[in-house]
C-alpha cells in the first residue's frame, strides 16, 4: 500500500492598528505665590498625562508634548493595552492675561511610532490629544485707606488736610478706578496706568496702589455738629462681574465751647428795729426809739461762670479767667480760683478739662465768685 501525502502552508494577513489615548490633568495649586485663597500671578497648574496604547500593535518613542510648558519624562514603549500614568509631567505658571481671563486652557498630543514606522518621520506617528481647561474664579476687590491731618484741637478756619491710597486687592486688573468722598468729592489719584489699553490711565493691576489727596477747611457748621465724619469710597470694574467699592471712614470730633454768666445781688443789712437812737441838739433832750428800720451796710454779687462743652471731643487745657467790675472788692471763689493780686481785677481757675457731649448731656464746669459795691 502506498500513501502519497502532501502539504500546503497558509498564508494570513493580520491587519495592523496601531491607536494612542491621551488624557491630560491640570490641578491648580495657589499655595505657591500670594493668597493661598486664590489664584495669583506666580501660582502653578500641576499636569499629568494618562497615556494608553488603545490599538493591537506595539508603540515605541512615545512621547507627550505641550505648546504651553516643557513636558517632563519619555520617550517611553506601550505595549497593546498598556497605560501609563507616571511618567510624563508639567507644570505651567499662571501669568495676569490667564487670571484675568478666568481660565487657562491649552491642548497637549501624546504621540508613539508604530512597527514599521519611520523614527525621522513624525508625520506618520499615530497621536492623539487632549484640552484641558483649568478654572481661574476671580476674586476682584479694592480697599482704600484715608487719613486726616491734623485730626484734634481743630477751630473754625483750620485746614485738614485728607491723604487716600487706594489699592488692588485682587487677583485680577480693575479699569475705571475712582474716589469719591462724600463731604471733598471727586479725589484725584495719581498712579493709574492704562491696563486696558484704552489710552486713559485708570487702571489698577493687582497689587498696584493710587494715591491722591484733599483739603477741607473746618466750617461753624462742623464744629455745631461735634464730629465731621466723611466717607472715601474706591470703584473699579474687573473683568468680568459687576463694579467693586471699597471705602474708609474717618471722623474728627471738635471741641465746642460755650460760657454763660449770672449774678445774683445780695444786700448785707443792719436790722436797726426797735434799736434806740440817741440824739441831742442841745444835751437835754431824751432819747427816742427807732423802729422797723434796716441799713443797708454793702452789697455782694455772685457770679456764676459755666463752661459746657457740647462737641463731641473732650477739651482739655481749659482756664477760665473773669474780670471783677469795675469799683468791686474781691470777696471770694469757688476752689481752685486765683485772685491775683497784681491785678486785682482777675480771678482765674485752671478747670483742665471739660468732658465731651456724651450723646445725651454736655460736658460742663462751673465755678463761682463773689465781689463786695
Amino acid at each position: 500500500v502506498q500513501t502519497v501525502s502532501d502539504t500546503d502552508p497558509g498564508s494570513y494577513i493580520l491587519a495592523q492598528k496601531p491607536s494612542i489615548d491621551l488624557v491630560k490633568t491640570g490641578v491648580l495649586d495657589t499655595t505657591v505665590a500670594g493668597d493661598p485663597t486664590r489664584a495669583d500671578v506666580g501660582d502653578e497648574i500641576n499636569y499629568t498625562f494618562r497615556v494608553e496604547n488603545t490599538g493591537n500593535v506595539t508603540l515605541t518613542d512615545v512621547t507627550v508634548t505641550d505648546p504651553l510648558f516643557t513636558v517632563s519624562g519619555g520617550p517611553i514603549t506601550l505595549v497593546p493595552g498598556q497605560v501609563n500614568t507616571n511618567t510624563f509631567t508639567g507644570t505651567y505658571v499662571l501669568t495676569q492675561p490667564d487670571i484675568d481671563a478666568g481660565s487657562r486652557a491649552n491642548l497637549a498630543t501624546a504621540s508613539g511610532e508604530a512597527p514599521g514606522g519611520d523614527p525621522l518621520d513624525p508625520n506618520d506617528d499615530v497621536t492623539d490629544t487632549d484640552p484641558e481647561l483649568v478654572p481661574l474664579p476671580p476674586a476682584p476687590s479694592i480697599e482704600v485707606v484715608k487719613s486726616a491731618s491734623p485730626n484734634s484741637g481743630l477751630v473754625v478756619g483750620d485746614d485738614i488736610d485728607y491723604t487716600f491710597t487706594v489699592t488692588n486687592t485682587g487677583n485680577v486688573t480693575l479699569i475705571n478706578v475712582t474716589l469719591d468722598d462724600d463731604v471733598l468729592g471727586s479725589i484725584t489719584l495719581s498712579g493709574l496706568t492704562d491696563e486696558d489699553r484704552d489710552n486713559d490711565d485708570d487702571d489698577l493691576a493687582p497689587g498696584a496702589e493710587a494715591t491722591g489727596s484733599a483739603t477741607h477747611e473746618v466750617t461753624q457748621a462742623d464744629v455745631d455738629g461735634g464730629t465731621l465724619t466723611n466717607v472715601a469710597t474706591a470703584e473699579g470694574t474687573p473683568p468680568s462681574g459687576p463694579p467693586v467699592e471699597g471705602n474708609d471712614q474717618v471722623d474728627i470730633p471738635f471741641v465746642n465751647l460755650s460760657v454763660t454768666k449770672t449774678s445774683v445781688v445780695t444786700p448785707v443789712t443792719l436790722d436797726l428795729t426797735n434799736a434806740v437812737a440817741i440824739f441831742s441838739s442841745n444835751g437835754n433832750e431824751p432819747g427816742a426809739s427807732i423802729t422797723d428800720n434796716l441799713v443797708v451796710l454793702w452789697t455782694e454779687i455772685t457770679y456764676t461762670i459755666t463752661v459746657t462743652n457740647n462737641g463731641d471731643a473732650e477739651a482739655t487745657g481749659v482756664v477760665i479767667t473773669d474780670t471783677l467790675p469795675a469799683g468791686t472788692t474781691f470777696v471770694s471763689a469757688s476752689t481752685g480760683g486765683v485772685h491775683d493780686l497784681n491785678t486785682p481785677g482777675e480771678v482765674t481757675w485752671n478747670i483742665g478739662t471739660v468732658a465731651a457731649h456724651d450723646g445725651t448731656n454736655p460736658g460742663s464746669e462751673t465755678v463761682t465768685v463773689t465781689v463786695r459795691t
